[in-house]
């Protein structure tokens, strides 16, 4: 199990092994998608390894068992939004953290979704933070450590899980999505630091087919006004996906803005410089400003317009006018 951007929450855990100091409670707080039930289960298995020199090593017994589901001393905690952990389920859990380990010398719980969790279960599981057996670590994930009582959060050591650098999720993608390698850069930086959304976004077929049907039309804002009906009927194809398309449309128009400002602007649409350049060269600095400003304008009011194609097209026309401003042109 490969893990990317958690170098320094690993190196943490591998000082408190080799120092026997490892604690008994662990909250890693950190939004969707970051990787929160990944860490645990390699810790877990950093824990367990039979081998001294770079646990997990992945070859001996326990890391076998670990990689399987099947350790007996590592328990993971099925609850989510939909199926949360209830009061009589943590009763049965609190008692099983009281029996001894079977094969290791610790036994490690993984409880994720704590937001989940209801005051009243994290009171029930309160008497195992509050006293635990020597052998025991438990490893809790939340979205929000204010979801958790204050007599929780004083028991455990709170970690806050960092984002991925677009280097790292972009080598990511490279490794695990290779047909998707050419748009790695893009991807990752589309991901805002997020493992999950990354490799969301590498099997989501429909994210790049639309994302090119935009941008192949974009271009013609520049041209006469018949422009603005062939970028309406790309807004009207993927209607359902609109937030998407003026995230694409504003990372444009970020684009032409870095471009002329920059001779080495670092963009998030590289794979389509060519024809970045060519607009951006095409339409005033304000121009590519005010046409990101409206996109970002009409995102935030997304809803409230009672006639979609007339709304978009008023979009889009208040933008080809920008473009063709002559009189404010560089």
């Amino acid at each position: 199990m490969k893990l990317y951007g958690k170098d320094i929450l690993t190196a943490y855990f591998k000082t408190a092994l080799r120092k026997h100091t490892l604690g008994h409670l662990y909250i890693f707080e950190g939004a969707v998608g970051m990787g929160k039930k990944t860490l645990c289960r390699h810790l877990a298995g950093m824990i367990q390894c039979e081998s001294t020199d770079s646990p997990p090593c992945g070859t001996c017994s326990a890391c076998v068992k670990t990689q399987s589901g099947n350790h007996p001393d590592i328990v993971f905690v099925e609850a989510d939004a939909k199926n949360p952990l209830n009061v009589e389920r943590a009763r049965s859990l609190v008692a099983d953290m009281y029996v001894k380990p079977f094969l290791s010398e610790r036994k490690i719980i993984i409880i994720p979704n704590g937001e989940t969790l209801s005051p009243a279960v994290q009171n029930t599981l309160l008497k195992a933070f509050e006293e635990p057996p020597s052998y025991i670590t438990i490893f809790l994930t939340a979205t929000n450590r204010d979801a958790l009582l204050k007599t929780v959060l004083s028991r455990a050591i709170v970690l806050q899980l960092p984002g991925c650098s677009t280097g790292e999720l972009a080598a990511y993608i490279r490794e695990n999505f290779p047909g998707r390698a050419a748009d790695a850069s893009f991807l990752a930086g589309s991901a805002g630091g997020s493992i999950g959304k990354a490799r969301f976004l590498a099997e989501d077929e429909g994210y790049l087919a639309m994302r090119s049907a935009l941008f192949s039309v974009l271009p013609r804002l520049t041209a006469s006004r018949s422009g603005i009906y062939a970028v309406r009927k790309c807004f009207e194809e993927y209607k359902d996906a609109l937030p998407q398309l003026l995230s694409f449309f504003s990372s444009w128009m970020r684009d032409c803005i870095f471009l002329q400002i920059s001779d080495d602007a670092v963009l998030l649409n590289q794979d389509v410089h060519s024809a970045l350049s060519e607009f951006a060269f095409s339409v005033s600095p304000e121009a590519a400003v005010r046409c990101h400003e409206a996109a970002v304008s009409l995102a935030s009011s997304l809803g409230k317009g009672s006639n979609y194609t007339l709304w978009i097209t008023d979009f889009l026309t208040e933008c080809w006018r920008y473009c063709h401003d002559t009189n404010r042109r560089c």
